[in-house]
């Protein structure tokens, strides 16, 4: 899913093969197509797309439409935690945080981090 969406907010359309596990969360019919696993079906889905000349910036722009309602409901969902929790803390918009959120780290080190509040836009107490 990483990937597919690193491609839509690059303004690039998506040939896709059925998946499960989410890969096709923030595809939209207008600029990504899903083709059989086969070499054929992929490269005729690839030129129809081309012929399609959907620009880059509106390719983006509903992308991060999408993406911009999940990470909504994500800082709520993490608010309404820490409030049921006790915690005067709140995750505030804008997004993003100030430090990457996609950082892929050994298990250790992220768990060390994570527990420092050396993650995301808040500290840990």
């Amino acid at each position: 899913m990483f990937a597919s969406t690193e491609y839509l907010l690059a303004g690039l359309p998506v040939v896709t093969t059925p998946n499960l596990g989410g890969r096709d969360l923030y595809l939209d019919d207008e600029y990504s197509l899903t083709v059989p696993p086969d070499p054929r079906s992929v490269a005729e889905a690839v030129l129809a797309l081309k012929e399609r000349r959907i620009p880059r910036a509106h390719i983006r722009s509903q992308t991060l439409k999408r993406v911009e309602r999940d990470r909504e409901r994500f800082i709520d969902l993490v608010n309404e935690i820490f409030l049921e929790s006790g915690s005067l803390r709140r995750i505030a918009m804008p997004w993003p945080f100030r430090y990457p959120v996609m950082e892929w780290l050994p298990p250790q080190i992220a768990i060390d981090r994570s527990l420092s509040g050396a993650v995301d836009a808040f500290v840990t107490s």
